[in-house]
């Protein structure tokens, strides 16, 4: 998962606890962090719609151990254009991201992106295949 190291993940809640022992009960797919580039820069679209790939997959937060996983399908929905967000000076965005179905082998995702001053920048949807 080379693409972990382009970001700085911090977790506010639901970090996934990947320890290689799956859990008995399943845990909860909420996660809310902020993401930024590892090297801090200022977010344009292309990074912003990277940055609404750049979720793990919530059967890893409810699991609690990693899996093969794919996307199958991925829609991003900006909120913003290319003015706006340079108006914004973002260099991270708050990230909330949530599933509600796991279900023979798929699942679905959804995300938002949000400025530190609150504006709602961009939202995801995402199905994926997991490898029960």
């Amino acid at each position: 998962m080379s693409w972990v190291h382009q970001y700085d993940f911090r977790f506010v809640e639901g970090q996934p606890a990947l320890d290689g022992a799956p859990r008995t009960e399943p845990a909860s797919p909420f996660s809310k962090l902020w993401i930024g580039d590892t090297v801090p820069r200022q977010i344009d679209m292309l990074s912003l719609m990277s940055m609404s790939d750049a979720f793990f997959g919530r059967v890893f937060h409810v699991r609690g151990e990693m899996v093969p996983f794919g996307t199958v399908s991925l829609t991003t929905y900006f909120h913003v254009d290319a003015e706006d967000l340079h108006t914004e000076d973002t260099r991270q965005v708050l990230a909330i991201a949530d599933a509600s179905s796991f279900h023979k082998s798929y699942a679905n995702q959804t995300g938002e992106l949000w400025s530190p001053g609150g504006r709602l920048l961009a939202t995801t949807q995402q199905i994926a295949y997991f490898k029960a």
